[in-house]
């Protein structure tokens, strides 16, 4: 899997949990009920989640290429 396929699959998992949330608070706007609370703090946890392990890889990328630029000087 090439780094740029990596990259496109974790922004696109990212976006699709900022999705679900707006989707899901739409839909139980007007009705709430704990199940529905409880429902949403799972999604949020999961964009959580999503957003870590994007900036975790872009973290990850930079080092690599600082190592590898510090190496040819």
């Amino acid at each position: 899997m090439s780094i740029d396929l990596l990259q496109h699959q974790l922004r696109a998992n990212l976006i699709s949990s900022q999705i679900d949330i707006y989707n899901f608070a739409n839909q139980t706007r007007k009705s709430l009920s704990p199940n529905d609370m409880y429902n949403f703090q799972f999604k949020l946890q999961d964009y959580s989640n999503a957003s870590w392990v994007n900036s975790q890889y872009l973290e990850f990328r930079h080092s690599i290429r600082k190592s590898a630029l510090e190496a040819i000087n």
